[in-house]
């Protein structure tokens, strides 16, 4: 990993280098949610930097955003970008949080009663949603017979389902002139399936906090 200095805009022509003293603004919104029970986190709910959480009466398990709709709502963002979301469970009740398509949950994600958490967000796979028809072949990472427009908008580090694919699968490598794909698991399965790919994201718990 290299470090970038950033540049400070001052305002009208005084624009220069990040240096000793200066500081850049994190841009963070509180955002408060209130819902009693479940509650789907949108794309910008998830992005705003912090997640004041009341409302439940029970244990309860939010959801975050799918893949497509975090991509859709941060058409900037590709593959390695990341970043940080605080989240405060104000409740005494436990959040055991479940991910939408293409969220992938890594570690340290539950949060206990009257907690905070940090998380570390990170795209894995950018691109869009798209269902299509392939090729399988039981124990071949290899799929074949896709349309042009198919592999045009097919990404490397893409999920991907359907029959005879396995779960968690994602795009590992692309081939245009041939038009196919290769995953990191085998299929199940020869056939002709519809398949979806999908872009993905992680979630990692950093740290936590009792309030």
């Amino acid at each position: 990993m290299s470090f970038i200095r950033a540049r400070i805009d001052f305002g009208g022509n005084d624009v220069r280098a990040q240096g000793p003293g200066d500081g850049v603004l994190d841009q963070i919104v509180v955002t408060n949610i209130t819902t009693v029970g479940n509650h789907t986190i949108t794309a910008p709910q998830l992005t705003s930097g912090f997640i004041n959480r009341t409302g439940p009466t029970g244990n309860y398990a939010d959801i975050f955003p799918t893949a497509d709709q975090l991509l859709l709502a941060n058409p900037s963002f590709g593959v390695g970008d990341s970043f940080r979301l605080t989240k405060r469970n104000s409740v005494a009740f436990t959040d055991t949080p479940t991910a939408g398509e293409g969220c992938v949950l890594g570690a340290n994600v539950n949060m206990a009663v009257s907690s905070v958490r940090q998380y570390l967000i990170t795209v894995l796979g950018d691109g869009v949603r798209q269902a299509f028809n392939a090729v399988t072949t039981n124990a071949s990472n290899l799929v074949t017979g896709l349309d042009p427009i198919a592999i045009s908008v097919l990404r490397v580090g893409q999920g991907v389902t359907g029959t005879g694919i396995p779960a968690n699968a994602f795009v590992t490598s692309i081939n245009l002139n041939n038009r196919t794909f290769t995953l990191n698991a085998n299929a199940t399965a020869t056939g002709a399936p519809a398949l979806t790919s999908f872009p993905r994201y992680s979630v990692e718990g950093l740290f936590s906090a009792t309030i």
